[in-house]
């Protein structure tokens, strides 16, 4: 319902579609919420652990980074196109097996929240990222005014790469408890890596925008390549690591 409504708002921007879609998607969120709750309650552990239970919270935080990002910069455009996002999680995550399993050895720990939480909503950042990277480069493509994209992609990269850091971070120490090392070269460690280092490159250039004037007119367009580019990283870190590379990230 709330990207039926979307559709209908962007074709005409009426403000009352907009604001039902912004309904819809909340009861959605709060409806996801109590499941995830539910099965947290009956799992007896956070619900992090398998394709399935990241896919759930993936479209989850979509909707999260959304209210606290998104819908107080005003991008209404931006903000009925998220549901899309919750909509290809929970859609891929309906055709995985739902089943509850026991917890890996590695895996009983506290950590497991707070890392696997926090690397997914950096994960909800980029994808906010990559919309509003798709939004600016098609601005550009128009030449239309592109600020407004502009900003709100950097704003969602910023709170990405925050998560994604302090991801990284918690777990190397989960890593050193559970396998005496805070860094093994795994693959999904890897690509982790490579997708923060991609992001950091981003803010970077973004950093001397006022120190050099030829990179200012080539602000728009690189920022619309990174971010698009990056959420590709993103997307194998996620599903390629899991699905493709063996290593110890493995039972997801």
């Amino acid at each position: 319902d709330a990207c039926v409504t979307g559709i209908f708002y962007l074709l005409n921007r009426s403000v009352a579609l907009f604001r039902i879609s912004v309904l819809f998607a909340t009861g959605g969120f709060a409806s996801l919420s109590l499941a995830i709750s539910c099965r947290w309650i009956e799992a007896g552990h956070s619900p992090l652990t398998s394709m399935y239970e990241t896919l759930v919270f993936f479209a989850w935080a979509s909707w999260f980074v959304a209210l606290v990002i998104v819908l107080p910069r005003g991008m209404r455009e931006l903000l009925v196109l998220i549901p899309f996002v919750s909509v290809v999680c929970l859609g891929y995550a309906s055709t995985l097996d739902a089943s509850i399993r026991p917890l890996f050895p590695a895996l009983r720990s506290n950590w497991l929240t707070i890392h696997v939480a926090a690397c997914f909503l950096g994960y909800a950042g980029f994808a906010m990222g990559f919309i509003t990277g798709i939004g600016l480069a098609i601005s550009l493509w128009l030449k239309r005014p592109v600020k407004k994209w502009e900003n709100s992609s950097v704003v969602c990269i910023r709170f990405g790469f925050i998560f994604l850091t302090y991801g990284i971070l918690t777990g190397s120490v989960w890593a050193n408890e559970a396998w005496t090392t805070y860094w093994g070269w795994d693959s999904k460690e890897i690509w982790a890596l490579l997708t923060w280092i991609l992001y950091f490159s981003l803010l970077m250039l973004r950093s001397k925008e006022q120190k050099d004037g030829k990179l200012i007119k080539k602000l728009p367009f690189l920022t619309a390549l990174f971010t698009i580019g990056g959420f590709f990283f993103v997307l194998f870190t996620y599903f390629g690591v899991s699905y493709l590379l063996k290593g110890l990230h493995s039972y997801l």
